[in-house]
């Protein structure tokens, strides 16, 4: 008689679309409110037990939050990523497009004594592994400030 399989899943599609997270830290000095919005997330061929990586697409948009609740005026900052991911690793390309430092001065200000202004992109190469042989790693790595200033806080 055969060994019982236990549990198997598949589902080809996972839509997340147009989703908003509001984030408020009052752990910082002053307080952070942050809301993440435009939130699309896509999962293809997932299943379980897992039989190999599924491609991912994640996109969305970075602003500060008004006293008020709503999204401060200005230009949010963007971010992607997209690849392949399992429970044990992940192969992601990484984009974030113009974030305005000042947005998490409360969190550079930690470890940090000057306090830092400007626009900052970043894209790069994630590859993570877990296991016996685990590694994380960027890759590709270029970044570009504008109006980048450093001044005493």
């Amino acid at each position: 008689m055969p060994a019982e399989t236990g549990w198997r899943i598949a589902i080809e599609q996972i839509e997340l679309g147009h989703a908003r997270i509001d984030w408020r830290d009052a752990t910082t000095r002053p307080a952070t409110a942050l809301r993440i919005d435009a939130l699309d997330l896509s999962l293809q061929k997932l299943r379980w037990p897992v039989e190999a990586p599924s491609p991912v697409k994640l996109a969305g948009r970075l602003a500060p939050l008004a006293g008020d609740g709503d999204a401060a005026r200005g230009e949010p900052a963007s971010f992607t990523a997209q690849g392949e991911a399992s429970h044990r690793a992940a192969k992601l390309a990484l984009e974030l497009k113009a974030l305005d430092l000042h947005w998490l001065a409360p969190y550079v200000a930690q470890a940090l004594l000057p306090q830092l202004d400007g626009r900052v992109s970043l894209a790069s190469t994630l590859d993570w592994a877990d296991g016996d042989a685990p590694r994380l790693a960027l890759s590709q790595l270029t970044a570009t400030a504008e109006g980048l200033r450093v001044s005493e806080a």
